[in-house]
């Protein structure tokens, strides 16, 4: 059942848009190890996994795993610090809160010695609303396109589990689900690689030959797998927006109603995004480029700065400018040379018409 009622703010000092056990998008019970860590892992490995052997075309069969290692442990590392961050800000309030990556950003801003971060601490919270849902109506975008190709030839876990500390430990959710996706990707990417060298494509599906019944039939197979998990993203992005959604404008008289329109339209706007290009290569980098290094590797970095302001050590300072350098080297160049690749796709396709 819905529950429609707004998210409870008493007991807590600030107003959390979440408190266990109420929530206006429905009530989610406690989820156990196994469980987070097969939620975990669908959340990583989505359909980007089969552009891989396009990744490792262009980074070399040598080179492409080593980096991905490197990008893997930074990651890793940048989420731990991530939820270092949620566990501070929720070990200060009196009553289990649920707070959201953009709610942990404001927070800790919020309580940091600069005035300055301090004066627009929700600014900056908003913007990691901002990035968590284009990151994730991105991801739909991808998978609209994975499917038509096909067929036409982190936190909200750790909150919800009944243990949230086995979510960091040594042997926890998180490092598990790092080693199992790493070893996906470079798997399928290596294989893909290997098979079909420079020739292969946005998706590895797409270079299996038309007129092989077995290949048609693996096409169909996974866009159908991934066209199923298509809601996977599309709640993540709901979770967040939904809530402020509701605060400004609800309660309203058909609660249902309105939550269909909503995803409803969350739905024909990533579609109609789909549309412009059909390259998935091009979307998959544009997603990552502008969303993936923002949120998953400088916010986590700039909250352990934050947080370690007034004991920072020399080795911290250097390690966070490190990774701060190549996030946004990551990110502008990334994004840059991804809607160069799209406007061209897109008036090389338009011609063709």
């Amino acid at each position: 059942m819905m529950d429609n009622r707004p998210p409870t703010d008493q007991g807590t000092t600030r107003p959390f848009l979440l408190v266990r056990g109420t929530n206006v998008t429905g009530h989610k019970k406690p989820t156990n190890y196994f469980e987070t860590l097969v939620h975990a892992v669908k959340g990583y490995v989505g359909s980007g996994i089969f552009a891989m052997g396009l990744a490792f075309s262009s980074s070399g069969i040598l080179l492409g795993p080593v980096m991905m290692l490197v990008i893997a442990l930074m990651n890793l590392h940048c989420q731990h610090l991530l939820i270092r961050a949620c566990i501070k800000i929720t070990d200060k309030e009196p009553v289990e809160v649920l707070p959201s990556f953009a709610e942990t950003v404001q927070y800790t801003f919020e309580d940091s010695k600069s005035q300055w971060l301090q004066k627009y601490s929700k600014g900056f919270g908003i913007l990691t609303d901002v990035f968590l849902i284009v990151a994730e109506y991105g991801f739909c975008v991808v998978y609209f396109i994975f499917v038509s190709r096909h067929l036409g030839e982190i936190i909200p876990l750790r909150m919800e589990m009944k243990n949230p500390d086995s979510f960091t430990s040594r042997c926890g959710v998180l490092n598990m689900t790092m080693i199992i996706v790493i070893s996906l990707y470079l798997l399928v990417g290596f294989l893909a690689y290997w098979q079909w060298g420079d020739e292969v494509q946005g998706s590895a599906f797409l270079n299996m030959p038309e007129s092989d019944p077995l290949s048609q039939a693996t096409k169909i197979l996974i866009s159908l797998g991934v066209m199923l998990t298509y809601a996977l993203p599309m709640y993540v992005a709901f979770e967040i927006a939904y809530p402020r959604f509701y605060r400004k404008w609800g309660p309203f008289n058909h609660p249902t109603v309105i939550i269909y329109i909503y995803r409803t339209v969350a739905v024909l706007v990533t579609y109609g995004i789909a549309n412009i290009s059909s390259n998935l290569g091009m979307f998959i980098s544009l997603v990552g480029a502008l969303t993936g290094a923002v949120l998953a590797i400088l916010l986590p970095v700039l909250l352990e700065l934050v947080m370690l302001y007034g004991d920072l050590t020399y080795f911290v300072i250097i390690k966070d400018v490190f990774i701060i350098v190549i996030a946004i080297a990551a990110a502008v160049t990334g994004t840059i040379l991804s809607i160069m690749d799209i406007v061209t796709d897109y008036t090389k396709e338009s011609e063709e018409k």
